[in-house]
């Protein structure tokens, strides 16, 4: 029904409708005929006891409202459909079976679709409780069965699977299936590994199965952590999501604050970008290697790989996960306290004295690969 929202605005809209012209003053005389009114969103089902004219009359009557909702209406004294179930009659007693429609197509999951083996192959399952729950007679049910295995046959399930499925089906009630569910306990849930569903997903289950019980070792976790690993996978793109997406991107307006902009660009505020300098996209250091930069980053940039200058154009290559900024007033420090801990300190004060002007390139690591990126110097 399009937005999330949707059905849940319906049936409050709905619930609204039905007391207020429905079932309100202007319907009084229609109310007695009807003996039950049940509704999903915006479908309705009735039991109506009275004469034919007075059905369509008050059909008419739903149908006359300032809101624009117009309904459709089937009626019939031996068979209904509503939704997925047919209802009839058959001695004297309302029966059920269920239903599809005339222009169903065969939209099953294909069997050798990119989805978890496990949730494929619990899907005739989920199908044949379905025709249990729906289908008040075994010899309703039984007929159902057979042509839903027929259906799944056509999508390329091995038989075994709905031999299994067919068996598992058959020893539950179908007074189980009509019970209300109870709702789970969300307060305690137990520790899950969250993906994307690849072709290699199978390959990551396994490796986390073997050092699953590292965790169990935790203290912290005790009571959170499963004996075996619990994976939910999200859906990856599609050929539909590449090919035919659903919306349509708007160009940007770039200017040097979009994403689209190359370059380091200091904040002139803090100690590390009062040594330096902006630098564009493709820069130089001491005249030698060229230098592309991929990125847009700043003093705050993390998972930064930096390149310290020296006078005697050696380099000292670092990396932090930390803002740019934290590290290089580290070495800043050091070099202002000769702590000869750092091998920038002890280089410059073995080879060019501690008071020698500290010139430095900065090059970023952005989401797990190296790039070189900027340099700048005081």
């Amino acid at each position: 029904m399009g937005s999330r929202f949707a059905p849940a605005y319906a049936g409050l809209f709905m619930g609204w409708f039905e007391r207020e012209h429905a079932w309100g003053r202007h319907a009084a005389k229609w109310i007695d005929y009807v003996i039950f009114w049940g509704r999903y969103i915006d479908d309705v089902i009735m039991i109506w006891d009275g004469p034919a004219p007075e059905l369509m009359s008050y059909f008419d009557f739903l149908n006359d409202n300032p809101f624009n909702v117009q309904f459709t209406m089937e009626h019939d004294q031996q068979s209904i459909n509503f939704l997925d179930v047919t209802f009839f009659i058959q001695d004297n007693t309302v029966h059920s079976r269920t239903h599809r429609k005339a222009t169903s197509c065969n939209s099953t999951l294909h069997h050798n679709s990119s989805h978890p083996l496990h949730i494929i192959d619990n899907i005739p399952y989920g199908e044949m409780i379905r025709m249990r729950r729906n289908c008040s007679t075994e010899e309703t049910f039984l007929s159902n069965i057979m042509e839903t295995e027929q259906r799944f046959l056509e999508r390329g399930y091995p038989a075994s699977t709905l031999q299994k499925a067919d068996r598992k089906v058959m020893q539950v009630k179908r007074k189980t299936t009509l019970a209300p569910t109870t709702v789970r306990n969300t307060t305690n849930r137990p520790l899950a590994f969250s993906t994307e569903f690849t072709d290699r997903s199978n390959k990551v289950y396994n490796i986390l199965r073997k050092h699953w019980h590292l965790l169990s070792d935790v203290p912290t976790l005790q009571g959170s952590v499963t004996p075996k690993p619990k994976v939910c996978y999200r859906r990856g793109k599609n050929l539909r999501n590449i090919l035919c997406p659903s919306y349509v991107v708007s160009p940007r307006n770039t200017n040097w604050l979009t994403t689209d902009t190359k370059g380091f660009y200091t904040c002139n505020d803090c100690n590390m970008c009062k040594l330096g300098r902006n630098r564009t996209k493709k820069f130089s250091f001491n005249g030698k290697k060229k230098y592309t930069i991929d990125h847009l980053i700043n003093c705050n940039t993390k998972y930064v790989t930096y390149v310290l200058g020296y006078a005697c154009n050696k380099m000292y290559v670092g990396s932090t996960k930390r803002a740019l900024k934290v590290r290089i007033q580290e070495h800043v420090r050091a070099r202002r306290n000769g702590d000869l801990g750092y091998p920038l300190t002890y280089h410059m004060q073995e080879k060019h004295g501690v008071k020698k002007t500290l010139g430095f390139l900065v090059s970023i690591m952005s989401r797990y690969t190296l790039e070189v990126v900027i340099g700048f110097w005081p």
